[in-house]
């Protein structure tokens, strides 16, 4: 019996790798493509930078960096692993560094619970989007200035279709 899990466990373990394995390999067959380079740690300090992501309770790490320059600017793309007790979460993230000031902004996925936390606080920006609002939970420090970059962004993106 203790045998049977004991080989379970190590078939499990071997199958974990290979995905790992596989994945980094995609990873940096992808670096290789748009001529990024590849690492399998975090050599830029990530998980250190301020993003309600990286600031929940656990621990968290990144991996399979690949980082370069696109259209002029430093960009980082890498996995995002959280783990808190026995719950782990993995997430694809990127951070394209832009050179200006901009106020703090956090924009995520509406839901049930941001909804009912904004009809208590009112700590959303709303635009004049309501489909936007509807579907994205806003918040600043600055409501005029992220207002004013979500209409630019907006706007940048309707004219691209």
């Amino acid at each position: 019996m203790l045998l049977v899990v004991g080989m379970v466990l190590l078939a499990m373990s071997v199958i974990e790798r290979r995905g790992r394995t596989a994945r980094a390999r995609a990873v940096s067959a992808l670096a290789d493509q748009i001529d990024f380079a590849f690492s399998t740690v975090d050599s830029y300090g990530l998980v250190d930078l301020p993003f309600s992501l990286f600031l929940q309770s656990g621990r968290g790490t990144a991996k399979l960096v690949i980082s370069g320059t696109h259209n002029g600017l430093p960009l980082q793309i890498f996995d995002y692993e959280h783990r808190a007790g026995k719950q782990r979460d993995r997430y694809t993230c990127a951070l394209l560094t832009i050179p200006t000031g901009c106020p703090w902004l956090r924009l995520v996925h509406e839901n049930p619970l941001t909804r009912l936390a904004d009809q208590v606080v009112h700590a959303d920006v709303k635009l004049e989007y309501d489909d936007f609002n509807h579907r994205f939970l806003v918040n600043s420090a600055d409501r005029k200035s992220s207002t004013r970059l979500i209409r630019r962004v907006r706007r940048a993106a309707t004219c691209r279709r």
